[in-house]
């Protein structure tokens, strides 16, 4: 089990009016990583087995990272269809299984 706790990361603001103009997302320069995300939050899983041979090893695993589904944002972005700034959000839950050989 692995829990991540952290301060949010620092953010550049998106320049409404620039973006309204270009039609795509501008971000405020002149504010540079002036704004800054809610804190960080993730607890990841992981479930392994593993056979250790003379010459290599195998092993299975299921993990699962962000299992509480916590939204974290990753960047604010401009809809050109709505005409509001929004975030974008880092993977939700993200289940995998792996096998690997280890030489």
């Amino acid at each position: 089990m692995k829990l991540t706790s952290a301060g949010g990361r620092r953010f550049t603001p998106v320049d409404i009016e620039e973006s309204i103009k270009e039609g795509e997302t501008i971000y405020d320069e002149s504010r540079a990583y002036s704004m800054k995300f809610k804190d960080y939050f993730r607890l990841d899983l992981r479930v392994a087995y593993r056979i250790d041979k003379k010459r290599f090893s195998h092993e299975w695993a299921f993990d699962v990272q962000n299992i509480t589904n916590h939204k974290n944002p990753l960047y604010m972005d401009y809809n050109t269809e709505t005409g509001k700034t929004g975030f974008v959000n880092q993977l939700s839950i993200y289940p995998m299984m792996q096998y690997r050989i280890v030489f």
